[in-house]
């Protein structure tokens, strides 16, 4: 892997986003930063460039549980680099209620997968072009209880947070190993992982029955460095080079 790599970080703003970008900012050639909060995203750039010696930062603006600003990204991202040595999906929520994006489809599973899909396949010739690069998908141990419901993919006729979430994450998996399967010529690794369960705001949209559950279970959470920590694992270890298609 090139040794000063091209990275692009989904939901880079907060929680594990965040210790993630800290913990790849000191080894980074480019780190692009995507989310959709600008002032955020500004803030966290000033953060890293204060934290110490690092690579170039790029800050891409871009709300992912939306069609037209990825679209707006990929465009950017592929006139602006020859290639990109890790991606690393991130971003994502939980949501007690279900709504829609501005393209009808519901938004546990756009944000939290057709946003991954929708980028990931937008730059793969990027990634592809970079020798041993990188995929890395965080997903979640709640997959385990996750079925792909294809008679009501956007759960219009019935809403579980849970279920939704779950089913949003067993996607993220799927998509993992077939993703691997289609781009191992190319030498491009694909995995995913599950981060544990960590302290941030990520609950935040959580029906108000489980705050309480969350709080009360808080003291056993790990903090997001620790969170962040399989992520950047899989993105740089040499250990794993070559590994592909895994969990």
């Amino acid at each position: 892997m090139n040794s000063s790599p091209t990275i692009v970080l989904t939901g880079a703003t907060a929680g594990i986003g965040k210790a993630t970008a800290m913990a790849l900012y000191p080894n980074a050639g480019t780190l692009v930063l995507i989310a959709r909060n600008e002032t955020k995203l500004n803030a966290l750039k000033s953060e890293l460039e204060n934290s110490g010696s690092g690579g170039k930062i790029d800050l891409v603006v871009a709300d992912l549980s939306e069609t037209k600003p990825i679209q707006k990204a990929i465009e950017y991202l592929n006139a602006t680099y020859q290639q990109v040595d890790i991606l690393i999906n991130n971003a994502g929520g939980i949501f007690s209620e279900r709504k829609e994006n501005s393209a009808g489809y519901e938004y546990t599973f756009a944000l939290n997968h057709l946003g991954y899909f929708q980028l990931t396949n937008g730059i793969i010739d990027l990634v592809t072009a970079a020798p041993k690069s990188r995929i890395v998908n965080v997903s979640s141990a709640v997959h385990t209880s996750g079925t792909i419901n294809f008679d009501d993919l956007m759960s219009e006729k019935k809403y579980s947070t849970m279920k939704v979430y779950a089913q949003s994450k067993l996607a993220n998996i799927l998509f993992t190993i077939e993703l691997a399967d289609r781009v191992k010529e190319a030498g491009t690794t694909v995995n995913c992982l599950h981060p544990g369960v960590v302290k941030t705001n990520f609950s935040d949209n959580m029906p108000g029955w489980a705050k309480p559950l969350l709080w009360l279970f808080s003291f056993m959470m790990i903090e997001p460095k620790q969170g962040a920590e399989t992520s950047v694992y899989l993105a740089t270890s040499p250990e794993v080079e070559g590994v592909t298609a895994e969990y």
